[in-house]
């Protein structure tokens, strides 16, 4: 199970020009059922005693682990000398501390009694127990024209030869002793390989060899790709082929049902003489090792058409079950993507495996459990202001962060095409008509084909309606849109180049995307209509088909206009004459002829629905084109009625502000007067039937104006309230920092 020991790393380059990549991720998980999990555990580090087994199974349990991989002989030369056992063997030498503890027996029985199988991981020529028991079995390599015993990298590890019978012999008759002697439910072969070409080069193989072949593998330079070094690999994993083969055979002699598996490197990795086409139809599974960091891939090299996934069923073919091998330590971006593309490419797929160096930490454990139905769409976390939120569709990673008026988007291996995007997206919500500016002013380290621009999406579904205004680096600027959910994405194309402007609108169904060189003066590019439901997304969107790490989308001058955000509401009670938007982060609120006092309001509000106890803070930051007895404020309301209970936290453009109630429907306003003028932030709070008032200058230090015990229901509605004696059409009162606990 190694990653990298005594592997010497294939570089392997696979270069593809694609336009617009036809990957499609978009498997959502409600639709499928979690994956299995597979823990490959290494033995001499989690389970030292019968108490170590006893903690796993209870994790492994509380996890959802329903296999258990366990190391039953030392993989690598470190803790204990490999080819040492861990459990009760008559054949091989037990490992130092397991004399009196068999580990297998222990790990089977409570593992069977939570009804999680085990299967025997097995390895195979990395093995010093079978070097020390006949040095002459030690594997050979021919270097700078020598034959040496090969050590690995790190030149003390010991490899006997797959391809002597003696060392066959010796390994099989391992496996069966397991097998007898143990009610496992299945085998997994590992380190069935060479190293690299040049091996093994003993006497007994160049012997074997020049038998056949009339010829001394000694005479091919490995170094140099030849009909020779390919007739030599091509025999050498007919060689492993035969001996999985052979296991098979013994193993259906012993248990005919007994499942049969083996590790597999990445199939690029030609030199190590392994290729699971060889011997398919001795086993039951293949677990190939997809950790595509390790290997100097991308995330896409695990589930893509050119890799170890695609590869290895095309080896493989249909009898043979796939269970990918994952590392514990990859970022969530990563996970999401390969999860998706696993499902997508490969819904076959039932278990996941996944393996680890050192004893499994239970936070590990918790995230693979917590994975088991990903891919989740989900947002993640980026330095952007507060009312914008970051999302990655179609599971490519990107990021986002925003710094002076600034955001800085990333992104790569996505593109906004086709039936089904991959994005970075940057989102807030929209109600009804709206429309965003934003200035390009630069992208940098990017494929020719990236975009970076304003959308707006019906959904965050990977094939979702939408309407765009991108702009490219050098094939100009496009509004594009796409108008059925799975449609094809149609664009109209103009020249332009960063820096550019750009202004995305809806109007009802009618999308226009327009450019400007100064933000003041616009040209439309092109206009769709596009049958949207009220409640949509709107924001920057960022694709870009190269890989490279440090790609950066630079967007300024963003300016956001529209309806209120999704699950705002707002009306006029008692009145016409008002109305409401929200554009980027403020909240404008206007009215006339209207005031809040009496037994009866006249007012516009813009609200949410409360429950119990809650409070709002907003800051009021300027009342223009009002009557001087003009409120604006805070306010939680029984109903919408207009002789309704309710509490206010009120400022006047020039008569301070007040804390206000009205007791009892129908019944006279109260208030509590004190100096105050404007910007100011007011808030209120319900604590049950407890409201108060307060005022602040800064939002941080607050003073209370009032407090008043009310009887109000438990359901009401809590908002931004204004009204206006005065008759101007011109007003407006501007909120900024809402913020709603409820």
């Amino acid at each position: 199970m190694s990653k990298t020991k005594g592997l010497k790393l294939l570089v392997f380059v696979l270069f593809v020009s694609v336009l617009f990549p036809t990957h499609s991720l978009g498997v959502q998980a409600s639709q499928q059922a979690p994956f299995g999990t597979e823990i490959i555990v290494r033995t001499v580090n989690q389970f030292r005693n019968v108490a170590d087994v006893t903690a796993f199974i209870q994790k492994a349990v509380q996890y959802n682990v329903d296999i258990i991989s366990m190391n039953v002989k030392q993989d690598e030369d470190d803790e204990v000398p490999s080819g040492h056992v861990f459990y009760d063997s008559a054949i091989a030498p037990i490992a130092a501390g397991y004399e009196n503890f068999d580990a297998l027996s222990h790990v089977i029985t409570q593992a069977h009694q939570q009804g999680i199988e085990v299967r025997a991981w097995i390895p195979q020529f990395h093995d010093q127990a079978a070097f020390v028991k006949d040095p002459s079995w030690q594997m050979h390599a021919f270097v700078d024209g020598n034959v040496v015993p090969f050590t690995g990298s790190n030149g003390s590890e010991y490899f006997v030869n797959p391809i002597h019978p003696d060392v066959q012999a010796y390994e099989r008759s391992i496996i069966e002793e397991v097998v007898s002697n143990y009610d496992i439910d299945g085998v997994v072969l590992d380190w069935l390989r060479f190293d690299d070409y040049n091996m093994d080069v003993s006497s007994y193989t160049v012997n074997l060899y020049e038998s056949i072949y009339g010829y001394s593998p000694l005479d091919i330079n490995f170094n140099v790709d030849s009909n020779r070094r390919n007739e030599w690999n091509e025999w050498r994993t007919d060689q492993i082929g035969g001996y999985v083969q052979d296991v098979r055979e013994d193993i259906d002699q012993i248990k005919a049902d007994m499942e049969l598996g083996v590790y597999i490197l990445p199939p690029e990795f030609t030199e190590v003489g392994q290729n699971v086409a060889k011997f398919k139809d001795a086993i039951d599974f293949v677990a190939p090792m997809a950790y595509f960091d390790d290997w100097e891939f991308d995330t896409e090299w695990v589930y893509g058409d050119n890799g170890i996934l695609s590869d290895t069923s095309s080896l493989a073919g249909s009898g043979v079950t796939i269970v990918p091998t994952l590392d514990n330590d990859w970022t969530v971006n990563e996970y999401q993507e390969v999860y998706g593309g696993i499902r997508d490419h490969f819904p076959q797929v039932t278990h996941l495996s996944f393996f680890s160096y050192g004893a499994w930490d239970e936070n590990v454990l918790s995230d693979i459990n917590s994975r088991r139905t990903w891919p989740v769409a989900q947002d993640y976390a980026a330095n952007i202001p507060t009312e914008w939120k970051a999302r990655n569709i179609g599971f490519k990673p990107g990021s986002a962060n925003y710094s002076g008026g600034v955001f800085t988007l990333s992104g790569n291996a996505s593109d906004i095409w086709g039936n089904e995007d991959q994005l970075n997206y940057i989102y807030q919500s929209l109600q009804g008509d709206g429309a965003i500016v934003a200035r390009v002013a630069g992208m940098n380290n990017m494929d020719g084909w990236a975009k970076a621009g304003l959308m707006i999406r019906e959904s965050l579904a990977v094939d979702a309606k939408h309407a765009d205004m991108i702009v490219t680096p050098v094939n100009g600027a496009a509004f594009q849109y796409r108008a059925a959910n799975q449609g094809n994405t149609v664009d109209h194309i103009i020249a332009e180049a960063p820096p550019s402007w750009l202004m995305l609108e809806r109007s009802g169904n009618q999308f226009t995307g327009s450019i400007s060189t100064d933000g003041e003066n616009w040209t439309a590019v092109s206009s769709a209509s596009i049958a949207m439901g009220s409640n949509v997304y709107i924001g920057l969107a960022l694709s870009n088909s190269s890989s490279s790490a440090n790609s950066q989308a630079i967007i300024d001058h963003v300016s956001l206009s529209g309806a209120l955000p999704v699950l705002w509401k707002t009306t006029d009670i008692n009145s016409t004459t008002g109305a409401a938007h929200f554009q980027s982060g403020t909240y404008t609120l206007s009215s006339r002829d209207t005031d809040i006092w009496g037994t009866a309001d006249k007012m516009r509000y813009a609200y949410l629905p409360l429950t119990g106890n809650g409070s709002i803070i907003a800051k009021v930051s300027n009342m223009t084109n009002m009557n001087g007895w003009a409120k604006a404020g805070v306010m939680i309301r029984e109903t919408l009625g207009a002789n309704a209970k309710h509490v206010d936290m009120l400022i006047t453009p020039s008569n301070g502000a007040s804390f206000q109630y009205r007791q009892a429907a129908g019944g006279i306003t109260t208030d509590t007067v004190t100096a105050a003028s404007l910007p100011r932030w007011v808030k209120l709070e319900r604590i049950n039937n407890q409201f108060i008032g307060y005022i602040s200058s800064n939002g941080v230090s607050w003073t209370e104006v009032g407090r008043r015990t009310l009887t109000m229901n438990s359901g009401a509605y809590i908002g931004l309230a204004l009204s206006n004696p005065g008759s101007s059409t011109s007003n407006q009162a501007l909120f900024n920092e809402v913020k709603i606990v409820r």
